[in-house]
């Protein structure tokens, strides 16, 4: 009789073991699915903008441009993450970086919300000189009216009257 039980209480033990052992390797695919889910998007991103989870913006711009560090919509996104944090510096310095891999349209820029604040800032128009570009930062709705800052200079235009100051 002691020898019975000593077999079912063996037998307990290792089918015990084998469940263990089957559950551990059923999570093992965990660390994938978080492995899949670090493929941070611009969308992603600009999600997180719209909740205004900006916060949570910046960390998933901070691993989009990690792991994209020469898409230049990255460095715009997390410039616009950062600015909405609050954190000028860190976003001029992502629009510098977005200038060193090739932005040249400052478009993206101009229409951002976020970036309000620092397009109005004399640091963002240095920064413009630096790489050579000009940026539109007032344009009347009506024909050929417009005020153009770059290069040191801002140019008034009004149909064919052109005038230019020096900044």
């Amino acid at each position: 009789m002691n020898w019975y039980k000593a077999l079912l209480i063996s037998l307990i033990c290792l089918a015990g073991c084998n469940e263990s052992r089957n559950t551990a390797n059923q999570a093992s695919p965990a660390p994938v699915a978080e492995a899949s889910q670090s493929k941070v998007t611009l969308d992603a991103v600009r999600n997180e903008l719209m909740k205004h989870n900006f916060g949570q913006a910046n960390q998933l711009a901070d691993q989009l441009t990690a792991a994209s560090p020469s898409v230049v919509e990255a460095w715009v996104v997390a410039a616009e993450a950062k600015a909405a944090n609050q954190n000028r510096l860190a976003a001029l310095a992502a629009l510098e970086q977005a200038f060193n891999h090739g932005l040249r349209e400052v478009s993206l820029i101009e229409q951002s919300r976020y970036l309000a604040d620092i397009r109005n800032g004399e640091e963002y128009r240095t920064l413009l000189h630096r790489f050579g570009l000009r940026t539109h930062t007032t344009q009347a709705a009506v024909g050929d009216v417009s005020i153009v800052q770059g290069g040191g200079v801002t140019e008034v235009r009004a149909g064919d009257v052109s005038v230019k100051l020096p900044d």
